[in-house]
Protein backbone atom coordinates (compact mmCIF):
# COMPACT_ATOMS: atom_id res chain seq x y z
CA UNK A 1 0.00 0.00 0.00
CA UNK A 2 1.17 3.52 -0.74
CA UNK A 3 2.96 5.28 2.09
CA UNK A 4 0.65 6.76 4.74
CA UNK A 5 2.87 9.85 4.85
CA UNK A 6 1.91 10.68 1.26
CA UNK A 7 -1.79 10.53 2.13
CA UNK A 8 -1.27 12.66 5.24
CA UNK A 9 0.72 15.25 3.29
CA UNK A 10 -1.93 15.67 0.59
CA UNK A 11 -4.75 15.71 3.13
CA UNK A 12 -2.94 18.57 4.86
CA UNK A 13 -2.33 20.46 1.59
CA UNK A 14 -5.77 19.89 0.03
CA UNK A 15 -7.49 23.13 1.03
CA UNK A 16 -4.85 25.31 -0.63
CA UNK A 17 -3.74 23.03 -3.45
CA UNK A 18 -5.88 24.84 -6.04
CA UNK A 19 -3.37 27.71 -5.93
CA UNK A 20 -1.06 25.59 -8.10
CA UNK A 21 -3.61 25.79 -10.93
CA UNK A 22 -5.39 29.11 -10.47
CA UNK A 23 -3.96 30.82 -13.55
CA UNK A 24 -1.49 32.91 -11.60
CA UNK A 25 1.31 30.41 -11.07
CA UNK A 26 3.29 32.67 -8.72
CA UNK A 27 6.11 31.01 -6.85
CA UNK A 28 5.38 27.47 -8.06
CA UNK A 29 4.31 27.43 -11.72
CA UNK A 30 5.10 23.76 -12.38
CA UNK A 31 1.58 22.34 -11.91
CA UNK A 32 0.04 25.14 -13.95
CA UNK A 33 2.52 24.63 -16.79
CA UNK A 34 2.28 20.84 -16.58
CA UNK A 35 -1.51 20.92 -16.78
CA UNK A 36 -1.45 23.13 -19.88
CA UNK A 37 1.02 20.75 -21.54
CA UNK A 38 -1.07 17.70 -20.69
CA UNK A 39 -4.26 19.32 -21.99
CA UNK A 40 -2.56 20.28 -25.25
CA UNK A 41 -1.20 16.75 -25.64
CA UNK A 42 -4.66 15.23 -25.10
CA UNK A 43 -6.14 17.63 -27.66
CA UNK A 44 -3.42 16.62 -30.14
CA UNK A 45 -4.18 12.95 -29.51
CA UNK A 46 -7.83 13.57 -30.32
CA UNK A 47 -6.93 15.30 -33.57
CA UNK A 48 -4.49 12.53 -34.51
CA UNK A 49 -7.08 9.82 -33.85
CA UNK A 50 -9.87 11.70 -35.65
CA UNK A 51 -7.70 11.80 -38.77
CA UNK A 52 -7.22 8.01 -38.78
CA UNK A 53 -10.46 7.12 -40.49
CA UNK A 54 -11.94 3.82 -39.40
CA UNK A 55 -9.44 3.16 -36.63
CA UNK A 56 -10.92 5.22 -33.83
CA UNK A 57 -14.63 5.05 -33.14
CA UNK A 58 -15.62 7.94 -30.87
CA UNK A 59 -18.21 9.61 -33.08
CA UNK A 60 -21.19 10.82 -31.12
CA UNK A 61 -19.64 10.72 -27.69
CA UNK A 62 -17.28 12.93 -25.70
CA UNK A 63 -13.61 12.12 -25.22
CA UNK A 64 -13.21 10.12 -21.98
CA UNK A 65 -10.29 11.00 -19.71
CA UNK A 66 -9.49 9.36 -16.36
CA UNK A 67 -6.98 10.93 -13.99
CA UNK A 68 -5.11 8.80 -11.47
CA UNK A 69 -4.09 11.20 -8.71
CA UNK A 70 -6.70 13.82 -9.60
CA UNK A 71 -6.05 15.95 -6.52
CA UNK A 72 -8.61 18.61 -5.68
CA UNK A 73 -10.18 18.50 -9.13
CA UNK A 74 -8.95 21.57 -11.00
CA UNK A 75 -7.51 19.50 -13.87
CA UNK A 76 -10.83 17.70 -14.20
CA UNK A 77 -12.65 21.04 -14.42
CA UNK A 78 -10.31 22.16 -17.20
CA UNK A 79 -11.13 18.95 -19.07
CA UNK A 80 -14.86 19.46 -18.56
CA UNK A 81 -14.50 22.94 -20.11
CA UNK A 82 -13.34 21.17 -23.27
CA UNK A 83 -16.43 18.97 -23.32
CA UNK A 84 -14.67 15.80 -22.23
CA UNK A 85 -16.18 13.20 -19.91
CA UNK A 86 -13.98 12.77 -16.86
CA UNK A 87 -13.33 10.49 -13.94
CA UNK A 88 -10.59 10.18 -11.42
CA UNK A 89 -9.26 8.91 -8.15
CA UNK A 90 -6.94 10.15 -5.47
CA UNK A 91 -5.26 8.65 -2.43
CA UNK A 92 -6.16 11.63 -0.23
CA UNK A 93 -9.72 11.65 1.15
CA UNK A 94 -9.48 15.43 1.58
CA UNK A 95 -8.54 15.87 -2.08
CA UNK A 96 -11.40 13.58 -3.15
CA UNK A 97 -13.88 15.63 -1.11
CA UNK A 98 -12.70 18.88 -2.71
CA UNK A 99 -12.77 17.40 -6.21
CA UNK A 100 -16.32 16.15 -5.65
CA UNK A 101 -17.35 19.60 -4.41
CA UNK A 102 -15.89 21.20 -7.53
CA UNK A 103 -17.67 18.74 -9.83
CA UNK A 104 -20.94 19.26 -7.97
CA UNK A 105 -20.56 23.06 -8.34
CA UNK A 106 -20.51 22.71 -12.16
CA UNK A 107 -23.39 20.18 -12.11
CA UNK A 108 -21.20 17.20 -12.98
CA UNK A 109 -21.65 13.92 -11.13
CA UNK A 110 -19.37 14.06 -8.07
CA UNK A 111 -19.29 10.25 -8.01
CA UNK A 112 -16.96 10.47 -11.02
CA UNK A 113 -14.17 10.89 -8.44
CA UNK A 114 -13.45 8.21 -5.88
CA UNK A 115 -10.88 7.51 -3.25
CA UNK A 116 -8.44 5.06 -4.72
CA UNK A 117 -5.01 3.59 -4.21
CA UNK A 118 -3.71 2.60 -7.63
CA UNK A 119 -1.59 -0.10 -6.01
CA UNK A 120 -4.80 -1.78 -4.77
CA UNK A 121 -6.87 -1.08 -7.89
CA UNK A 122 -9.37 1.70 -8.38
CA UNK A 123 -13.15 1.56 -8.56
CA UNK A 124 -13.66 2.60 -12.17
CA UNK A 125 -14.89 0.73 -15.23
CA UNK A 126 -12.30 -1.02 -17.33
CA UNK A 127 -11.93 -0.75 -21.11
CA UNK A 128 -13.77 2.56 -20.90
CA UNK A 129 -11.32 5.45 -21.15
CA UNK A 130 -9.70 7.03 -24.21
CA UNK A 131 -6.91 8.55 -22.14
CA UNK A 132 -5.58 7.82 -18.65
CA UNK A 133 -3.27 10.41 -17.13
CA UNK A 134 -1.06 10.23 -14.07
CA UNK A 135 1.04 13.28 -13.31
CA UNK A 136 3.31 13.15 -10.30
CA UNK A 137 2.02 9.76 -9.15
CA UNK A 138 4.98 7.45 -9.79
CA UNK A 139 7.31 8.85 -7.11
CA UNK A 140 4.71 8.05 -4.46
CA UNK A 141 4.33 4.37 -5.32
CA UNK A 142 6.09 1.47 -3.67
CA UNK A 143 5.20 -0.71 -6.67
CA UNK A 144 5.27 1.52 -9.79
CA UNK A 145 4.22 -1.34 -12.07
CA UNK A 146 0.76 -1.11 -10.44
CA UNK A 147 0.17 2.20 -12.22
CA UNK A 148 0.76 0.63 -15.62
CA UNK A 149 -1.29 -2.46 -14.80
CA UNK A 150 -4.26 -0.38 -13.66
CA UNK A 151 -4.00 2.02 -16.60
CA UNK A 152 -4.00 -0.97 -18.97
CA UNK A 153 -7.19 -2.22 -17.32
CA UNK A 154 -8.88 1.20 -17.49
CA UNK A 155 -8.02 2.06 -21.10
CA UNK A 156 -10.17 1.02 -24.02
CA UNK A 157 -8.30 -0.88 -26.73
CA UNK A 158 -6.12 1.65 -28.53
CA UNK A 159 -6.32 4.16 -25.66
CA UNK A 160 -3.39 6.26 -24.48
CA UNK A 161 -1.59 6.53 -21.15
CA UNK A 162 0.17 9.81 -20.33
CA UNK A 163 2.56 9.55 -17.38
CA UNK A 164 4.72 12.28 -15.91
CA UNK A 165 6.70 12.35 -12.72
CA UNK A 166 8.49 15.05 -10.84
Amino acid sequence: MTDQLVRAYYDQEAADYHRHYDGTPGDYPANHIRLDLVLRRIEALRLDHDQLEGTYAVAGRPWRVYEIGCGEGTPLLRMLERGWAVGGCDLSPAMVALARDQLHAVLYDPAAVQWGDVELGVDAPGDAWDVVIATGVLPHLTRPAALFEEAHRLLRPGGTLLVEFR
